[in-house]
Parts: structure tokens; C-alpha cells; sequence
């Protein structure tokens, strides 16, 4: 019995280790080998992240917004401006606010730009029956009429970022005054104006480069309607009035001098003809004193021809004719020269036939080339021309030559080594070779040229005056 229970005994622990035997015997798999070390390893419990501390929450004024916020919609919240200010400082990360269609004042408006300068604040504002946003940057008012100004105006301010305002309706023409339209400029300084006139018979606007007026009677008054429309012509460079009966010069003047982008010219009447403001040569021989005084509204005149004008004493009008190039002031009373002193560019000087004493006052110019001072009975003494180391050729004869000492005259001719000192007999203009190179009557080079510059073979006086060169051609010549 005892040998039963044995045998059952061993048997019975005997299974189990064969079939253990069994599977170590098997090659063992990928999956089954890392089953294994996997159940061998110790089971590893991830630890979780702390949870992120809240941003703190800001009143502003009725309503507590997260101080991370981005973007705050005012529209969507009840908010007191002065608490939204106070505790700007807590928004550190905002960076847009909108406030929508708002009833703010525009300095409460300001206050909270002023307080989140990092911010774009952005507003809508209802302006002639239109929704328009702040950063709107061309601001239509063709519509706008008289009534609608003041209330226009007390609005501009919410509109910072404006660079244009159009003005044009469907008709073309701006209805409102330049007046008016100035009061709204005074807001908008740096805006352009879209505008357009109808100007005594020309449409002007903002894109008009030129407007010319001839022989039409618009008087001074005009003047007042010009001043108003030109802030708003950005794009002209000319306006041009020929015998418009226009006589107040020195507003023509201010009027020139306060929008110097514009070439503002206009004929000035002297001794009965017009000579345009911009031209660069005068010549007229039936002048008196009493006209000389406006040839200062004509400061661009580079040549000057007034010889032959025997009531002429005075020259003091030249004061104003600082670029002068070319002077002619033959044959007249004119007894002091001191005014050409202050023109610095004289290169070609006729004085022959004057009453003029002393030439200290050309002692200053060094640019004179050609210098003409024959038959002058007052000179006696010609030292002041001593430095005039640019001249080519200096003409002396009759009168000059008679009562300058012989001396000066050889010292001048040992100063100026490289200049023709023209000192023999005979006319001071038409021998000497101041105009005529020989007996034929050739023009010498430098002559030539100031005919050409002075318009001389135009038969008439008038025609030259007529066609005379302005300031924007300039010294065609040189």
C-alpha cells in the first residue's frame, strides 16, 4: 500500500517538471523574449505635471479679464475707462483692443491709446451715414455739404491714420468753398486734399500742373481766390497771368513767396508795356525814374539794356537784380554806380557816355570780362579797376582818355597783363574793337554773342521784350 502511494507521489511531480522540460526546449520568439523582460521589469507609474498657476484677473470696470489676455473685445464687456487705464500695467502680453462702435469722447479714446502704447486700439465711428473703421486711411467726404461741417469736423480726431480725403461727387466739381475745405485741412494737415474748382474759366484740382491767364480782366480781387485754392493744387508748377489787370505787384509777390513750389508769374506794366515777372531780360528806352522802381517785381533779369535813356539819373532799382550778368547804361545822367556793387555775376559792363565819377564800386567784381567806360568826362581816376584780373578787354576813349593820366593807363595795362586795353581813338562803341573785329564791320566773337543774348536782331524793341527768355531757360548763352 505504502509502495502505491509512492509511486502516485512521484508520478504526480513528475508531469509538471516534463512539461516544463518541454518548453525550455523551444526556441524562444522575439515577442516572447521581450514579454519576459518586460515581466521582469518593475512597473514604472509616471509622476503628473504640476498644474499651471492661473493668470490673476484684472477689473476694468464692471467685468474681470485674465491679465494674459491678447486681444480684448471691449464690445463684448461692461468696462469703466478710467479703471481700464489704471490697471493697464497688468496687460502685459495685450496687444490689440477693440472698442467698436463706440460713444467715447475722443480724449477718453486717447487716454487708452496713451495708456497701452504697445496696443493697437482700434474704434469704429459713424461719420455721414457710414460706418468707418479708426485706421481708415482714405476718408471719402464727397458728400459732405455746409451743414454737415461742424459735425465732420468734431470728428476728424478719431481718424488718426487719414493720408487722403476725396472731395470730387459725381458732378466734378468740389461743392464746398476752399474755405471751408481749408477749415477741414486745418485738422487733417498732412492729408492730401482731393479737390477740384472751376477757376475763372479753368477746372483746378489736385492733379493740375499748369494755369495760364491772358488778357482776361480779373483785377486784384482774383488774387484772394488763387491764395485760397493753392494749398489744395499739390501737383502745379505754374501759374501765369499776362495782362489780367491785376496791379497790386507786392501781393503777386507774397503770393509767390508763400508757395514757392509754384512758379507764380505776372506781367508788370512799365512805361505802358508788360514785362513778365520771370523774364530774364529788360531792355526799353523810353523809360523815366519814375517807372524804373518796378523793374524789382523783374528779380530774375540777367540781362539789362537801358543805355540811350537820357532822363534816367538813378539806378538804384538794381539793387533788386541781384543776378545780374550783362549791364547796359549808356548814354544816360546816371552819376553813381553803387548799387552794382551788390551784383556779384556782372561779366559784360557798358557805362560809356555817363556821368558817373567814381568806379570804385566795380573794384569787387572779379567776373567782369568786357568793360566799357569811354567818354566819360567825370572819370578821372580808373585804379579801382586794377583787380579785375577776369577782364579781357577794357575800352577807353574820347573823354575817359583825355582826362585819365596816361599813367593808370600804362599801370593798368602792367597789371593786367592778359587784357586788351583798348585805349586808341574814335567812337567808344563802333571802333576799338569793342563790336567790330575789322574795317567790314564783323562782329567780334563777344559782341555776336550779346546780340544773340539780348535779342538785337529783332528789329522792334517790343518783339524782343515779347520773346525774351524766362528764368526756367535760363542764360541760353552760357
Amino acid at each position: 500500500m505504502n509502495d502505491q502511494r509512492i509511486k502516485r507521489l512521484i508520478l504526480f511531480l513528475a508531469l509538471p517538471a516534463a512539461v516544463l522540460l518541454s518548453a525550455c526546449a523551444k526556441k524562444p520568439t522575439a515577442t516572447s523574449d521581450l514579454d519576459v523582460i518586460q515581466s521582469l521589469s518593475p512597473v514604472m507609474t509616471p509622476t503628473p505635471a504640476p498644474s499651471p498657476t492661473p493668470a490673476p484677473l484684472v477689473d476694468i470696470g464692471g467685468t474681470n479679464v485674465s491679465a494674459d489676455t491678447i486681444t480684448l473685445d471691449l464690445t463684448r464687456f461692461e468696462f469703466i475707462p478710467d479703471v481700464l487705464c489704471e490697471n493697464s500695467r497688468y496687460f502685459r502680453d495685450l496687444k490689440e483692443i477693440r472698442l467698436g462702435q463706440t460713444e467715447l469722447a475722443n480724449w477718453e479714446i486717447e487716454r487708452i491709446r496713451d495708456s497701452f502704447p504697445d496696443a493697437n486700439v482700434l474704434w469704429e465711428t459713424e461719420l455721414l451715414g457710414e460706418v468707418l473703421p479708426s485706421d481708415t486711411a482714405i476718408l471719402d467726404l464727397a458728400k459732405m455739404s455746409e451743414e454737415d461741417v461742424e459735425t465732420v469736423i468734431s470728428l476728424l480726431p478719431r481718424f488718426p491714420n487719414i493720408l487722403a480725403v476725396g472731395m470730387i461727387p459725381d458732378s466734378g466739381i468740389t461743392p464746398l468753398s476752399p474755405e471751408t475745405v481749408g477749415r477741414i485741412r486745418k485738422e487733417l494737415p498732412d492729408a492730401e486734399f482731393h479737390c477740384c474748382w472751376e477757376l475763372y474759366g479753368q477746372l483746378a484740382s489736385w492733379k493740375t500742373t499748369e494755369l495760364r491767364y491772358s488778357k482776361q480782366k480779373l483785377g486784384n480781387k482774383a488774387i484772394a481766390s488763387f491764395r485760397a485754392v493753392l494749398p489744395f493744387l499739390n501737383s502745379l508748377e505754374l501759374l501765369r497771368f499776362y495782362d489780367c489787370g491785376i496791379t497790386d505787384y507786392d501781393a503777386m509777390v507774397a503770393l509767390k513767396n508763400d508757395f514757392p513750389s509754384v512758379n507764380v508769374v505776372f506781367s508788370v506794366e512799365i512805361a505802358g508795356y508788360n514785362f513778365m515777372s520771370d523774364t530774364v531780360l529788360f531792355h526799353c528806352p523810353l523809360l523815366r525814374d519814375k517807372h524804373t522802381e518796378r523793374l524789382k517785381y523783374l528779380p530774375d533779369i540777367l540781362y539789362l539794356d537801358i543805355g540811350h535813356n537820357r532822363y534816367i539819373t538813378n539806378v538804384d532799382f538794381i539793387k533788386y537784380l541781384p543776378k545780374l550778368q550783362i549791364v547796359i547804361l549808356s548814354i544816360t545822367k546816371i552819376k553813381d554806380i553803387s548799387v552794382l556793387a551788390g551784383c556779384p555775376d556782372l561779366e559784360y559792363v557798358e557805362l560809356l557816355n555817363t556821368y558817373i565819377e567814381d568806379l570804385t564800386p566795380l573794384s569787387g567784381l572779379k567776373k567782369i570780362e568786357y568793360l566799357n567806360i569811354g567818354d566819360m568826362p567825370n572819370v578821372k581816376d580808373i585804379s579801382p579797376i586794377y583787380g579785375l584780373t577776369s577782364l579781357k578787354m577794357v575800352r577807353i576813349c574820347m573823354r575817359t582818355f583825355n582826362h585819365v593820366p596816361k599813367s593808370q593807363v600804362g599801370e593798368l595795362k602792367a597789371a593786367l597783363p592778359e587784357c586788351f586795353v583798348s585805349d586808341g581813338p574814335g567812337d567808344p562803341t563802333t571802333s576799338g574793337f569793342w563790336r567790330f573785329a575789322d574795317k567790314n564791320h564783323t562782329y567780334t566773337e563777344r559782341y555776336a554773342l550779346l546780340r544773340r543774348q539780348m535779342l538785337y536782331d529783332i528789329p522792334k524793341w517790343e518783339d524782343r521784350q515779347q520773346n525774351s527768355p524766362t528764368r526756367l531757360e535760363g542764360d541760353r548763352e552760357r
